[in-house]
């Protein structure tokens, strides 16, 4: 089928179903209208993408210039382009189906407020991965960036206000950098496509490497900001918290990987491989380890389950981060080792894409549950919603990199590449090593998600809550958490399709490596050696899977033959009679001894307030002297217009006359001139 054709028809029916949910006043149809558009240009992006898969590369364009302007409506899909859209496809159509339960409990608002800037935020996804153009990238950008803002300030309380602003004001501020970089390489090029920046990068590198450092690092900084690296990330768990939890999976799940989408495209596909592509794969490794353990210790004290979660996705960036840096370092010295960087951070990418937006999920199901995110006020509630309580434990167990779930396997290829390059360059064996140790602070901190969520004791405001939960919530949370289990279990398939992805790269990644990377796809089981001295070590994952069972079938063995008769007594409060939830062990108990001994990473720090002169605030003050007078201005020439209304139509008829006679007063006066 015509990719043209496909394209152009998923945005026609995105921005279709924008406008009409712009006056459906009911959340079923608001709800059913949404998840049928984002179906079908889900379907049809999936169709683009495993096209691409099968028979290559497309490009196209639509012909629309406006003349002498440089920027074209052109579009390039490769494997990279078309992986991220299977994720946006995928996750979209999640999210809208998910929605069906969920969004009702905000049945007060108008669900235009919500689903209009969620159509127009996928769309604004497709557009970016698809864009070979570095003008029209932007304008999808900016339109994601636009619509996601008002997904955070969905509801607008003065905290979510304040998150929505600080969001936007930061990935604004980055994106600056790709607007310069924009008009350097048309002023340099005379085009503005994707395409002409490695021969820009080359040309650079030989007459001014320092201009090229100043380029990519505006691109990363732009790229960073939206994927949450530390220390850019820092609107993340405020904007995470505010938006509904349909929209914070897709958020957390997809819209942070378009930060790696840029600096994939950028640092890898578009980058000559050169000593300046080392030296950034070292700084890029450098803030993903910085990343990976600040967002995951700063996850150990939240209390607020969805910042809590995003504290961790800053974490998990930091994983995918520390891969593209290695690939990068390595990819002139040692490709095999570069190969395993690579595939292991683009397989976390998709890992994390289906255990975080499950657990954004997940949580938004306590949300429609109890009212609330805050795990001190909530516990037990395993008893309402079981099928819930096992997607979360999945999904815990596979962010924490637990084998045989598909965190661990992309974390393997992860740990083993920075260990490996240790050999190489030491930096990277400490990497490795602050990486490993890190997987154990993410499984404290969903130990402390899934302990004070689901198990202990259920909260009497909530004893008389329904059983269950709405059935589209339920069945997206089941199919994600069984595709966590798939991805680990049968890593063979995705390790291959992402060598030929990245092999796909304009650098022509690691050619000499596809032969012991095809034996590590499809025997990942065994030892593979990598070079003289280098063994990658494999393990098979239904060996895991068969111990894993029979350890719970001998549990349970025993537990039928030695009987231990169980009697369910109240917890015992040193004889003086307490409610129980008074002595529920709560989130903000869990590690409190090793957090008290890092303080200084938890500490809210306030900003030097700056003393002004008396003069300057006033000069400042734009609306007190500038947009209020212009504003009362217009207010009053609408008064006096409005006088003219009198309900009188002869008035009316006098003023057509009077406006004809002063049309042809001025014609004629434009004639003498």
């Amino acid at each position: 089928m015509n990719p043209a054709v496909i394209c152009g028809a998923v945005f026609i029916i995105l921005v279709l179903a924008a406008g009409i949910s712009l006056v459906v006043q009911k959340w079923r149809p608001a709800s059913i209208l949404s998840m049928l558009a984002v179906l079908a240009a889900g379907a049809g992006m999936l169709v683009l993408a495993f096209e691409v898969f099968l028979s290559g590369p497309v490009d196209f364009s639509y012909g629309w210039q406006v003349a002498s302007f440089p920027a074209r409506l052109a579009f390039h899909v490769d494997y990279l382009s078309a992986f991220f859209l299977f994720l946006i496809a995928l996750l979209s159509i999640c999210s809208a189906v998910y929605a069906l339960g969920f969004m009702p409990v905000f049945r007060a608002m108008n669900p235009g407020r919500y689903y209009v800037p969620f159509i127009l935020f996928v769309t604004g996804m497709y557009g970016v991965v698809v864009s070979a153009d570095l003008f029209y990238f932007l304008l999808f950008w900016e339109t994601m960036t636009l619509f996601s803002y008002l997904l955070v300030v969905f509801e607008d309380s003065p905290s979510n206000l304040k998150a929505g602003f600080t969001y936007f004001l930061v990935t604004q501020i980055a994106s600056v950098g790709l607007i310069v970089v924009s008009v350097f390489l048309y002023s340099r090029t005379g085009s503005l496509l994707f395409t002409d920046l490695p021969g820009l990068f080359k040309d650079l590198a030989i007459a001014n490497p320092g201009v090229l450092h100043l380029m990519l690092a505006l691109f990363f900084i732009a790229f960073g900001a939206k994927a949450g690296v530390f220390p850019l990330g820092f609107w993340m768990p405020g904007a995470y918290a505010a938006a509904p939890a349909s929209a914070t999976a897709v958020f957390s799940g997809v819209m942070s990987k378009m930060g790696v989408y840029g600096i994939l495209r950028v640092f890898v596909w578009l980058l000559p491989v050169s000593g300046v592509a080392s030296t950034w794969g070292l700084i890029i490794a450098s803030f993903g380890v910085l990343s990976m353990l600040i967002g995951n210790l700063r996850a150990l004290v939240e209390v607020d389950g969805k910042r809590l979660l995003a504290q961790s996705s800053i974490g998990q960036m930091g994983y995918i981060l520390l891969g593209i840096g290695a690939g990068l370092y390595f990819q002139t010295t040692v490709p095999v080792i570069s190969a395993l960087a690579y595939i292991g951070a683009v397989y976390h990418v998709l890992n994390h894409a289906f255990f975080k937006s499950l657990l954004f999920f997940n949580m938004g199901s306590i949300f429609y549950r109890t009212g609330t995110n805050d795990l001190n006020q909530v516990g037990g509630m395993i008893k309402l919603m079981p099928a819930a309580c096992a997607a979360g434990l999945v999904g815990s167990l596979a962010i924490s990199g637990m084998p045989p779930f598909n965190g661990f396997m992309s974390k393997w290829l992860l740990y083993q590449a920075s260990i490996f390059g240790g050999s190489t360059a030491p930096i990277f064996a400490l990497f490795g090593v602050i990486a490993i140790f890190i997987s154990t602070v993410s499984l404290a901190a969903y130990l402390k998600y899934i302990g004070t969520a689901y198990l202990g004791i259920l909260p009497k405001k909530f004893s008389n809550e329904p059983v269950g939960q709405p059935f589209s919530m339920e069945v997206i949370q089941v199919l994600l958490a069984l595709g966590c289990i798939l991805l680990g279990l049968l890593p063979g398939l995705p390790v291959r399709i992402f060598y030929d992805l990245v092999s796909s790269s304009a650098a022509g990644v690691l050619p000499q490596a596809g032969q012991v990377m095809s034996k590590l796809a499809w025997g990942g089981n065994s030892m593979v050696q990598l070079n003289s001295n280098l063994v990658y070590s494999g393990y098979t994952p239904l060996v895991v899977l068969v111990a894993l069972l029979v350890g719970i079938l001998l549990s349970w063995a025993l537990s039928r033959v030695y009987r231990v008769p169980v009697q369910p007594v109240e917890i015992w409060s040193c004889g003086e009679r307490v409610e129980s939830d008074l002595i529920r062990y709560r989130a903000s108990s869990f590690y409190r001894s090793f957090t008290d001994n890092l303080a200084f990473l938890y500490r809210n720090r306030s900003w030097p307030q700056l003393k002004l002169p008396v003069a300057l605030p006033a000069i400042l003050d734009l609306d007190r002297w500038l947009f209020f007078p212009i504003a009362q201005g217009f207010l009053k020439c609408s008064r006096i217009i409005s006088l003219t209304h009198r309900g009188r139509p002869q008035l009316y008829l006098l003023w057509q006359v009077i406006g004809i006679v002063l049309v042809f007063l001025g014609i004629f006066w434009l004639k003498g001139v």
